[in-house]
């Protein structure tokens, strides 16, 4: 299966609905999907990605930090990275990409792409057990501004912004615990893994089914 992804007309519609009272920041978004489409389709999330980081009008200037879990070459991992390092800059947050994805990681894999309040607080002390006190009460609610998260009003939960980055972060991870011979046996993300198994079977006999159908 393909994704075809955005055509430039379809580029431009969206771009025009995100941005049509922000001149600048729509500038921008061109120019970060003008330099994607030169090795990679646009496809829905990265063109959301790239839209969040054109409305934030940070410094560019930052050279990209490594993340263990994603690659700068990969046009969508460079996007998040972007993000993360922003957010971590913007927001004094004194950690690393890797403590970052890892927080993302464990909303994911432990609360379901879905964290109330108190939950997302653990994940945050657990980041920062090793740092000063002062460290931790000073910017410590800064976190729950991430752009890359999504609050709902009522329950006041903190999910995960976008479905299709719930399930990159899954991938993600498991890949560079496969790719480094990494044991994991956390129960949540070995039941994560063997139901994403199970779905892909499903939906590969489901595609199997259907075009034999239609070949015969």
């Amino acid at each position: 299966m393909y994704l075809k992804g955005f055509d430039q007309e379809l580029v431009n519609k969206y771009l025009e609905k995100r941005f049509h009272d922000k001149p600048a920041a729509m500038s921008r978004a061109k120019n970060y999907v003008d330099a994607i489409r030169q090795s990679s389709t646009i496809t829905p999330l990265i063109i959301r990605l790239l839209c969040d980081l054109a409305a934030d009008n940070q410094n560019e200037s930052r050279q990209l930090p490594d993340c263990k879990y994603l690659k700068k070459e990969n046009p969508l991992d460079n996007t998040i990275i972007q993000l993360m390092d922003r957010e971590i800059d913007k927001q004094s947050l004194e950690i690393d990409c890797d403590e970052y994805f890892d927080i993302l990681k464990d909303v994911v894999f432990e609360y379901h792409g879905s964290a109330t309040k108190e939950q997302f607080s653990e994940l945050i002390e657990i980041t920062l057990a090793s740092r000063p006190r002062e460290t931790k009460q000073k910017n410590f609610d800064n976190f729950f501004l991430s752009m890359l998260l999504k609050k709902d009003a009522i329950s006041e939960h903190f999910s995960i912004k976008y479905d299709a980055l719930i399930l990159l972060i899954k991938g993600r991870y498991i890949s560079y615990c496969i790719n480094n011979c990494i044991g994991e046996n956390n129960m949540n993300i070995l039941n994560t893994l063997a139901y994403e198994c199970y779905r892909v079977v499903l939906s590969c006999e489901k595609f199997a089914s259907t075009k034999k159908k239609i070949l015969f």
